[in-house]
């Protein structure tokens, strides 16, 4: 329970967005991310191919080694795209079979769930290849990534904290118990430790040991009806859930930054320079390249809003964010950053 965290990736919504609605594993979609393949399907380059065919091709799921097994809760596009194309060949092969090549085949007729089907050109160049198949298939991630889905990304971020400072909410509040059971309506959390999903895949196994591991919640605006899991023994397990209701939003016009609007360009860049970790005033100054007598102003206003705290020790006084201010950043971004 105490390693329970929460992640936000990129990578994960250009899978969900690729999925086909006839997939067996798709989980699930929403208003959001049907709107947003029907506005960018005409501009998918064609060197996004092997991504697309690989979230095609599997009966229950891609294999593990896209979903990048790296620290931090705001992931990177290109800090995931690097774990990917770190992955050894004995990876690469587990992964693949786990994921086309032990499953039967749907189309087994006979009941003896011993016939398999070939297993998709993609796969078989990935087998193929191993870790150098990967190079080709994180090109055709980034080709997606920056043509389809870098110029929403600001404006998901938003949505993806928003929801996670809402959660994060309920759990002061009201306890993890709460929090993991108002992840999705068919989730429900029980008194002995277990959490239950009232509708088990037909090819996930019925229940997983999180063996001390925790458990990571990777919000997605791309889900709205269903969830989706990463379980494999040995790494930390992942929960994909949807945002919170109210929280999936039009996206704002281009280059509007919310924190400049609600509280000013100076102050915005103050709460900012103090987002960056804890400082004294005169770190704060250098920071924002002004005399430590003007950061007066700014963090006397940041204060008065509850969005900073300021201690004495001394002659010196730090300055640090509090959750207001964690808040206001999380869910406004500065444009352009991914």
């Amino acid at each position: 329970m105490a390693r329970i965290g929460f992640a936000t990736s990129p990578m994960d919504h250009l899978i969900l967005g690729m999925i086909p609605r006839e997939a067996a594993h798709y989980v699930g979609g929403s208003a959001v991310r049907d709107r947003w393949w029907r506005s960018m399907r005409g501009h998918v380059p064609r060197s996004a191919g092997p991504l697309m065919e690989l979230c095609a091709a599997s009966p229950s799921g891609l294999p593990d080694f896209m979903s990048a097994e790296i620290d931090g809760e705001r992931r990177l596009i290109g800090d995931e795209l690097d774990a990917i194309r770190s992955v050894s060949d004995e990876q690469v092969h587990a992964d693949l079979f786990r994921a086309y090549e032990s499953r039967s085949d749907p189309a087994d007729t006979e009941g003896n769930g011993t016939r398999k089907s070939e297993p998709p050109r993609i796969v078989q160049e990935l087998r193929d290849e191993g870790s150098d198949g990967l190079r080709r298939l994180t090109k055709a991630a980034w080709a997606l990534y920056t043509e389809c889905l870098a110029p929403e990304w600001p404006d998901i971020q938003r949505q993806l904290h928003a929801d996670i400072s809402r959660r994060l909410h309920v759990a002061a509040k009201t306890g993890v118990g709460a929090l993991l059971e108002g992840l999705h309506p068919r989730l429900s959390w029980h008194d002995d430790g277990t959490l239950r999903y009232a509708e088990v895949p037909r090819w996930a196994d019925e229940t997983f040991e999180l063996g001390g591991l925790g458990l990571e919640l990777r919000p997605s605006v791309f889900l709205e009806e269903g969830i989706g899991f990463l379980l494999q023994k040995g790494r930390r397990p992942a929960l994909f859930h949807p945002v919170g209701p109210g929280l999936h939003r039009d996206r704002p016009a281009p280059g509007l930054d919310g924190l400049v609007i609600l509280v000013g360009p100076a102050r915005a860049r103050a709460l900012r320079a103090v987002g960056r970790g804890p400082c004294t005033t005169k770190e704060l100054a250098d920071r924002l390249g002004i005399a430590a007598s003007s950061t007066s102003a700014h963090t006397n206003a940041l204060r008065a809003a509850g969005t900073i705290t300021t201690t004495r020790n001394g002659r010196e006084v730090r300055h640090a964010l509090t959750c207001l201010g964690h808040d206001l950043l999380a869910t406004n971004p500065e444009p352009g950053f991914c």
